[in-house]
């Protein structure tokens, strides 16, 4: 079963320092009712857009100034507590070392699972079509260098895993970088034409522009 994601940390993990050296179109960030960060083309959505919970039957309703005695608030039933905060679940699917790098897109975690992200694509066949083959190494090695013995979270997309049965995930080191976004920001990977999933693919294309009008890693012809 998919974990809940109401995750303040969240805030700071989606506000990564790369956004602000980027110069072409505005980024919005927004948070929604559930805690989770989003990144789009559009500003963030009115109040009234979200959900308003009713009001507890049992409880008077307050009026500005108003004071309520003690007499007046019924006490709970025994046979219907209050609901546990969803703040107590967890802030993310999978969290581990990373153990292994699997091309440009894929890690391998020390619990043995696979995870693919969610947008990226291995160079390596782009660069071998257009008789680059000496830049696979360096795309690799700046990878490995990225994750490689790191502790990640990993949060997994609508689909969670692909027909070989990797997980799906955009993958964050801590509090410092969002994988997915970085190696395509630093030209060391390319953005799928298709992800599985669609929520971040309109910042991954913009990354993509830039490394590739910047001339950075692959694109340093």
């Amino acid at each position: 079963m998919k974990l809940l994601r109401t995750s303040p940390i969240l805030l700071v993990i989606f506000s990564m320092i790369f956004l602000g050296e980027v110069s072409f179109a505005e980024t919005y960030k927004w948070v929604d009712s559930k805690g989770v960060m989003h990144f789009s083309d559009r500003p963030q959505p009115t109040l009234s857009s979200l959900p308003i919970e009713s009001p507890r039957a049992d409880l008077p309703v307050l009026l500005p100034g108003k004071s309520v005695e003690k007499k007046e608030l019924l006490p709970l039933k025994k046979d219907n507590p209050p609901e546990r905060s969803n703040l107590s679940t967890k802030l993310y699917d999978l969290r581990g070392k990373v153990v292994e790098t699997l091309g440009v897109d894929m890690i391998v975690l020390e619990s043995g699972k696979r995870v693919k992200y969610i947008g990226v694509k291995d160079p390596s066949p782009f660069l071998s079509k257009n008789g680059l083959r000496g830049k696979i190494k360096d795309a690799h090695a700046y990878h490995q260098k990225l994750v490689r013995g790191k502790t990640v979270t990993v949060l997994l997309g609508e689909t969670e895993r692909d027909q070989d049965g990797s997980y799906l995930g955009h993958v964050f080191l801590g509090q410092q970088a969002f994988i997915n976004a970085e190696l395509i920001r630093n030209g060391y990977a390319l953005t799928e034409d298709y992800p599985s999933d669609f929520e971040y693919q309109s910042l991954f294309v913009r990354l993509q522009n830039y490394a590739r009008e910047k001339g950075l890693g692959i694109w340093e012809f």
